[in-house]
C-alpha cells in the first residue's frame, strides 16, 4: 500500500546483499492482482474455448502419426498460454508496485565505473546487471536482479558515509548533533530526503487515488 519501498543496507550492492532481497523478491509469489476466483474463470473460459475447437472433429484419426501430430499441436498451445498468463501476471505487478529507494550505508567506494565518474543511481544500475558466470549461485542472484528490475521500474539508490570517524561518536550517536556528524553524511542525507519528498504521491489502483473506503 506504501507509495515508496525503502530498503536499508550496509557497505555495498553485492552478491550478498542481493540475497538478503531475495526475501522480499520471494513475497512477490504470495501477491495477486486480481481474487483466485477471477484467475481461476479466466484460466477456465480459455481452457473451454480450447477444448471446443480441438473436439470439433469427432472421427477418429485414421493413423497413429496424425493423433502425434493433433496431440503436439495441443500441447504447444497450452505452453504458450500458460507462458502468457505468468508474463501478464508479472506485468499487472509491476503496476502495482512502489517505487524503490535502495539505501547503502556506510558506504566507503567511489562512485567511478572504469575510471568515469557515477551517480548513485547509475550504481545501482550496474549493481542489476547479470552477471555472466555457470554457477548455481550466481544464476540464483541474477534472478533476483532480473525480478528487482521488473517489478520495481521506478527505482533510485543512495549511499551514505559513516556518520563519524571515531568509535566513541558511532556507539552514541543517538545523543549527537546532527550538525557535528561529516559533512558528506549531511550531505547525503539531504540528498535522501530530497528524493523521497520528490517521489512521494498518493497510492493509485487503475489510476485512482487509493481511499480508505476502496480499501
Amino acid at each position: 500500500l506504501s507509495s515508496t519501498f525503502v530498503w536499508n543496507s550496509r557497505g555495498v550492492i553485492d552478491g550478498n546483499a542481493l540475497e538478503d532481497f531475495a526475501l522480499v523478491v520471494n513475497l512477490t509469489k504470495h501477491i495477486h492482482v486480481r481474487s483466485n476466483a477471477a484467475a481461476k474463470a479466466a484460466s477456465s473460459g480459455g481452457s473451454s474455448s480450447k477444448s471446443s475447437g480441438a473436439s470439433a472433429p469427432k472421427t477418429k484419426p485414421t493413423s497413429n502419426g496424425s493423433a502425434a501430430s493433433t496431440n503436439a499441436t495441443t500441447g504447444s498451445s497450452s505452453a504458450t498460454g500458460s507462458s502468457g498468463g505468468v508474463s501478464h501476471e508479472l506485468e499487472a505487478l509491476a503496476e502495482h508496485f512502489p517505487s524503490f529507494m535502495w539505501v547503502v550505508r556506510d558506504f566507503a567506494l567511489r562512485l567511478e565505473d572504469q575510471g568515469r565518474k557515477i551517480n548513485d543511481r547509475q550504481y545501482l544500475e550496474n549493481a542489476l546487471k547479470p552477471q555472466q558466470s555457470f554457477t548455481s549461485e550466481a544464476a540464483s542472484r541474477n534472478q533476483i536482479r532480473t525480478l528487482l528490475s521488473s517489478f520495481f521500474r521506478e527505482r533510485d539508490c543512495v549511499t551514505l558515509v559513516r556518520p563519524a570517524e571515531d568509535e566513541a561518536t558511532l556507539r552514541n550517536l543517538k545523543n549527537v548533533a546532527l550538525t557535528e556528524l561529516r559533512p558528506e553524511f549531511q550531505k547525503g542525507l539531504a540528498t535522501l530526503k530530497s528524493k523521497l519528498y520528490a517521489s512521494l504521491r498518493p497510492k493509485a489502483v487503475n489510476g485512482r487515488a487509493l481511499t480508505g473506503a476502496m480499501l
